[in-house]
């Protein structure tokens, strides 16, 4: 075994030689002679303006990472698949009451959270864009990734998702089913990030925020990240992280009676 996560330790370490071992001093500390990457030796002074901040390293040994990433991805997977069967098991019940009417309410932001939804998202990448080579790559960090999932929240198009009725023509519903699912699945991540963007907002780090207003958008949107929590969970209350309640097997809770009311008198089935 041990021999094994060493010769993988080795491929990975492979893949990107010119990582340090300890992340390099954000601060020079050495007049010029601090050491960004290795093979060849790039220094710190003479990288873009804004990047030292984020330059990566192997902070983890290589053997902890693929010990890590294989216990991790195993659990993971683990999950996936037991309420993957779950899934399947209420799919038809789940089938039959969207096809008797039943509707719920639709989960897509206000007109004016659409609106600023955009110009957050608009500003973000013009930021990335504007920065130093390949800070647009640092839209796949958390808090980045959530505006990327707000915009499909905002302007997904689920008018093809709409079934026909009987003489040919769209049903009118409150909303489609696999729009309902994705928002909802949306909406949830939202509600378990949460912590990040308070530690972010905490304990910020302006080391690649050199732009001109960049500091302030850096609190700007993730304080509108919290106003989206607070929005559905708290002001329209219709998102819940509580377990669902078994209704006769059909799995529906009574919208948000947990914290005190129902959204609209209109029940919402939670097992997709």
């Amino acid at each position: 075994m041990d021999d094994l996560l060493s010769t993988l330790s080795t491929r990975l370490v492979s893949l990107n030689p010119t990582l340090l071992t300890t992340p390099p001093p954000i601060i020079e500390e050495t007049n010029g002679n601090d050491i960004c990457y290795q093979n060849p030796t790039v220094y710190c002074e003479d990288l873009y303006f804004g990047m030292r901040g984020v330059v990566g390293s192997w902070f983890l040994s290589p053997v902890r990472i693929i010990s890590e990433s294989f216990i991790v991805v195993s659990v993971a997977t683990l999950i996936i698949l037991y309420f993957a069967a779950n899934n399947n098991k209420t799919s038809g019940s789940s089938s039959s009451s969207s096809s008797s009417g039943s509707t719920a309410p639709s989960l897509r932001p206000p007109k004016i959270m659409q609106i600023l939804t955009t110009i957050m998202f608009t500003l973000q990448i013009a930021y990335k864009v504007c920065g130093y080579p390949g800070k647009i790559l640092i839209m796949v960090m958390p808090c980045n990734m959530l505006w990327i999932l707000n915009m499909v929240l905002c302007y997904y198009d689920y008018s093809k998702d709409t079934k026909a009725g009987n003489n040919g023509a769209p049903t009118k519903t409150t909303t489609t089913s696999s729009y309902h699912k994705l928002s909802h699945t949306i909406l949830q991540l939202q509600c378990s990030y949460v912590g990040l963007i308070l530690v972010a907002l905490a304990n910020p780090d302006f080391s690649d925020t050199v732009l001109y207003g960049e500091v302030y958008f850096f609190y700007l949107h993730h304080f509108f990240l919290l106003y989206y929590v607070l929005h559905y969970v708290f002001i329209t209350r219709q998102i819940s992280t509580y377990i669902p309640m078994q209704n006769d097997g059909e799995g529906v809770i009574d919208g948000m009676s947990n914290m005190g009311g129902v959204i609209d008198g209109v029940k919402i089935s939670t097992k997709w």
